[in-house]
């Protein structure tokens, strides 16, 4: 099986995108577990919900042969770019430092991610590669999402905020016209 999928409405089909189940892989859920986008995918498409389980059951269980699988899967696809979760967060230092040596392997592959666990384990191995772009879910407290009136209110408050244009223009693809998450930390997205 396969461990990526090629894009979504969203994020272009060039980038690679690798998803756990929601909620159930996320420990730090509470702000936003009941507005997942996530889980609708999950619950209505059987294929995504065999391949987010079996992923998260591969980095439970055998983090190792997971860690070689991605490169080997990487090293056969094109793609340039990996998206490290629309779907799920990391959840154990184990899993963080696996997807460190992922991308340690790959330095002409550019992989970003969001969490909302940036207090629960340490990701200074992740910030120090040039090549991935791990972005805290949380800005000066403000959880990153929410309908245009939140956003809107958050980015007054935080002026780094970046609201992403994708989430409110559907002909807008990450990836293609926009590579701020890619490269930038303070993205905030309208709830879709």
């Amino acid at each position: 099986m396969k461990y990526l999928t090629s894009g979504n409405k969203k994020i272009h089909k060039s980038i690679g995108i690798f998803n756990l189940p929601p909620i159930v892989s996320c420990p730090n859920c509470d702000s936003c577990k009941d507005t997942c986008y996530a889980r609708i995918n999950y619950k209505r498409y059987p294929n995504n919900k065999a391949k987010y389980d079996y992923n998260y059951t591969m980095s439970r269980d055998n983090p190792q042969r997971l860690e070689a699988d991605l490169v080997n899967e990487l090293s056969l696809y094109t793609y340039k770019t990996i998206r490290v979760h629309a779907s799920g967060d990391f959840w154990s230092q184990r899993y963080v430092d696996m997807w460190h040596s992922v991308a340690s392997q790959l330095p002409d592959i550019r992989f970003f991610g969001m969490t909302k666990t940036i207090g629960l384990f340490n990701f200074e191995c992740i910030d120090n590669l040039p090549n991935f772009n791990i972005i805290n879910s949380f800005i000066n407290g403000w959880l990153n999402y929410g309908d245009m009136e939140y956003i809107t209110n958050l980015k007054a408050h935080n002026p780094v905020a970046h609201i992403c244009q994708a989430t409110i223009n559907p002909s807008i693809h990450c990836g293609l016209q926009c590579e701020y998450c890619i490269t930038e930390k303070y993205p905030v997205f309208k709830i879709h």
